[in-house]
């Protein structure tokens, strides 16, 4: 199976008010919840276990932007989304 995190993007922003971390992160996950694994060839366990370990280790400050909707952090989806807190179970 290709990752879902293939084609995420994560850069550094240099700007006046300081450093940001920035993550574009297309389909991976959306404000609350996460990308769909329901379409053929999808994992659930492996799309977590690749949220876990790639994106939910960044620093918490780490702004997230989905394909669509509203933009993220890192923080706030560590302690808001109901997934990631079933992935803990």
């Amino acid at each position: 199976m290709r990752s879902k995190l293939t084609g995420c993007l994560r850069t550094w922003f240099n700007a006046l008010t300081g450093e940001t971390d920035v993550m574009i992160s297309k389909y991976v996950f959306f404000y609350g919840g996460i990308g769909r694994s329901d379409f053929y060839g999808g994992d659930l366990v492996a799309l977590l276990t690749e949220i876990k370990h790639k994106i939910l280790t960044m620093p918490e400050d780490t702004v997230l932007y989905p394909g669509h909707g509203r933009a993220t952090t890192v923080r706030h989806e560590k302690n808001t989304n109901p997934y990631f807190h079933m992935s803990n179970k």
